[in-house]
């Protein structure tokens, strides 16, 4: 088992079963069960291997004891859980960061409410990466000029990343191509020669090191170390109504990612428990570095550069863009 502890950007589109049918029921407040009734709050979330923590602090009650009663909800990606949020049918929902910003930029007034996965901090703890092929004549940051790249979605956070990894290695980005590819395709791909690196995530970085492909690089690392890739969001609506149940989840959600970190056997295991990952890798592959507060400095660069790259047209409101709580104390 490799100790490599650091985050998984949105780990790949992992089968999985929808646990509960959407039920609108974000709108109680946590303070109102006086009772000892449970405040039911549903959550949009993806079916990747990030998700840990938050079925851990369900299993363990965390979320319970907070007074919240969670319905999980798994939708095919972020495209389908911000109209579900804005729209109140969910309480919270999982995102990447850069899809917030462009749904900001609509007028769609989501709200950062939590941090979730942060990048590696350093080289000693890389887990996504640039794939190459074994034999692929890219050994390096430099030969990706002139090649072309698989990202889950374009004009968005694979594209980012990689985009200004590259430019800070010098090489001209305008001659590289970005095609849009899922998460499971990709090594495929990558090996049969129809796209020459994968933007890649766990557990498809240790899959692909597995039929021995190589990792040139993590890009979220060459963008910034610690750049916060997945967080959890709400609406402003919902914020400002229900400034008491945001702060639950928040509790909730803090104690479980402590929970998570400090236990990356029941991490590892709980995974197999919604994921159709094999059990070999989720025993090999790279656990999420985890943080229920974001790091300001990455979310300030992400909107710079999405500005910088025309993924949105207007600059983000940073201080907008977060609720309260959802950043470090001083920041």
């Amino acid at each position: 088992m490799r100790n490599r502890s650091t985050t998984t950007v949105l780990a790949a589109s992992m089968v999985v079963a929808t646990l509960a049918a959407c039920g609108g029921e974000g709108e109680s407040s946590a303070t109102d069960s006086a009772d000892g009734e449970l405040t039911p709050v549903t959550i949009g979330i993806m079916s990747v291997a990030n998700m840990a923590p938050l079925y851990l602090g369900i299993e363990h009650g965390f979320f319970e004891d907070e007074g919240l009663d969670v319905e999980l909800v798994v939708a095919q990606g972020g495209a389908a859980i911000v109209p579900s949020v804005i729209s109140g049918d969910f309480a919270f929902g999982y995102g990447n960061v850069v899809s917030l910003m462009q749904a900001r930029d609509r007028d769609l007034d989501v709200q950062i409410v939590a941090g979730s996965t942060q990048s590696a901090q350093d080289e000693a703890s890389i887990a996504n990466g640039l794939l190459v092929a074994p034999d692929s004549e890219i050994t390096d940051l430099e030969d990706i000029a002139g090649h072309s790249v698989a990202v889950t979605t374009l004009n968005n956070a694979g594209e980012l990343t990689t985009r200004a990894t590259l430019e800070a290695a010098g090489v001209d980005v305008s001659t590289v191509e970005f095609l849009e590819m899922g998460f499971p395709e990709m090594n495929e791909a990558v090996l049969a020669g129809h796209v020459d690196v994968a933007w890649q995530a766990e557990p498809f970085v240790t899959m692909g090191e597995s039929e021995g492909m190589v990792n040139i690089a993590d890009p979220y690392l060459g963008t910034l170390p610690r750049l916060d890739a997945a967080v959890y969001f709400s609406s402003e609506a919902f914020v400002d109504s229900d400034p008491d149940t945001v702060a639950a989840f928040q509790r909730a959600l803090g104690t479980s990612i402590d929970y998570a970190l400090e236990h990356e056997d029941e991490s590892r295991a709980i995974v197999l428990t919604f994921t159709e990952i094999p059990e070999s890798v989720a025993n090999e592959m790279v656990l999420a570095q985890y943080s229920p507060v974001v790091n300001m400095a990455s979310i300030e660069l992400q909107a710079d550069l999405a500005l910088e790259y025309g993924m949105i047209e207007n600059p983000v409101d940073v201080d907008a863009l977060l609720a309260d709580g959802s950043r470090a104390e001083g920041e």
